[in-house]
C-alpha cells in the first residue's frame, strides 16, 4: 500500500511540476535591440574571437565577431551608407555577433568527411585480412577432417 501511495505521490507532484508551469515570458525581438539611438553599420569581415573575448556576449553564439561603427547621428549613419570616407567624427566602434564562418565550416565538414573515408577503408582492410584468415582456418579444419593432406 505504501509503495502505490509513493508512487501515485510522485506522479502527482511530477505531473504538477511540468504541466503546472507556463513557458517562461521571452522577450521579442524589438524588445532586445538597444534602448540607445545610435545606428551601426558594419565595418570589415567576421573573425574569429580571440581566447580572452570568447566570454563576451558577442562571441558566444559562434565564437565569430564583426567590427561594426556606431553613430548617433542619423545624417552621419546615411551619408555612411551612400560611401562616405571614413573615419567619421563621433563614430563609436563595437563588435557584433556573427554567423558561422563559412570558410571554416568547410574546411571542418570536409575534415570529417575524410576522417570517415579513412576510417571506413581501414575497416574495409582489417574485414578483408579477418575473411581471409577465417576462410583459410576453415580450409584446413575441412582438410584435416576429411584426411587430403595438402600446403598451404
Amino acid at each position: 500500500m505504501s509503495y502505490q501511495f509513493l508512487l501515485i505521490l510522485f506522479f502527482l507532484l511530477f505531473s504538477r511540476s511540468v504541466i503546472g508551469t507556463a513557458p517562461p515570458n521571452r522577450p521579442n525581438h524589438e524588445q532586445l535591440k538597444p534602448q540607445s539611438h545610435a545606428h551601426c553599420h558594419p565595418f570589415g569581415e567576421c573573425e574569429p574571437c580571440p581566447e580572452d573575448a570568447l566570454n563576451e556576449s558577442f562571441c558566444k553564439p559562434f565564437g565569430n565577431r564583426r567590427l561594426v561603427h556606431c553613430l548617433l547621428n542619423q545624417e552621419e549613419n546615411e551619408r555612411i551608407k551612400h560611401g562616405a570616407s571614413h573615419p567619421v567624427i563621433g563614430e563609436i566602434p563595437a563588435w557584433e555577433a556573427c554567423g558561422r564562418s563559412v570558410p571554416a565550416e568547410t574546411r571542418d565538414f570536409w575534415e570529417f568527411v575524410f576522417c570517415n573515408a579513412a576510417l571506413a577503408a581501414i575497416s574495409i582492410l582489417v574485414l578483408y585480412a579477418r575473411s581471409r584468415t577465417v576462410n583459410t582456418e576453415r580450409r584446413k579444419a575441412l582438410a584435416a577432417r576429411i584426411g587430403v593432406q595438402r600446403a598451404w
